[in-house]
């Protein structure tokens, strides 16, 4: 993930976006997105000829899992009703040392596995 940011550190940055119309900033929510200069920005695409709108926010829903040396890493949007929940269960089928039986064969496991919800 670009800037050493982990999962949830990205999706919480403030949403911005543009249909072919007026660039749209994401209205600064405590507790859900980032802090950033809203006005500030706001100024600065103006000043490259940008229309620009402030708005509640994308519902978007996003959820991601970064796969690291042996670890999954998840975040999910508090925009939505999303949360990330881990597991101990094996990925592959195979139950494996302290992990949960899913699927198939006890024996040696895969990495461990992650539940988004």
């Amino acid at each position: 993930i670009d800037f050493g940011l982990d999962p949830q550190e990205v999706i919480n940055h403030p949403h911005y976006l543009n249909r072919n119309g007026d660039t749209e900033l994401e209205s600064l929510k405590p507790g859900v997105n980032l802090d950033y200069d809203i006005d500030g920005l706001t100024m600065a695409l103006e000043a490259r000829g940008h229309v620009v709108s402030i708005i509640g926010g994308e519902t978007s829903g996003l959820s991601l899992i970064e796969k690291g040396d042996g670890v999954f890493i998840g975040g999910a949007d508090k925009r939505r009703d999303g949360t990330v929940g881990g597991s101990n269960y094996k990925m592959g089928g195979k139950k494996g040392k302290g992990g949960g039986k899913k699927g198939g064969k006890k024996g040696k496991g895969g990495g461990k596995g992650m539940m988004m919800y």
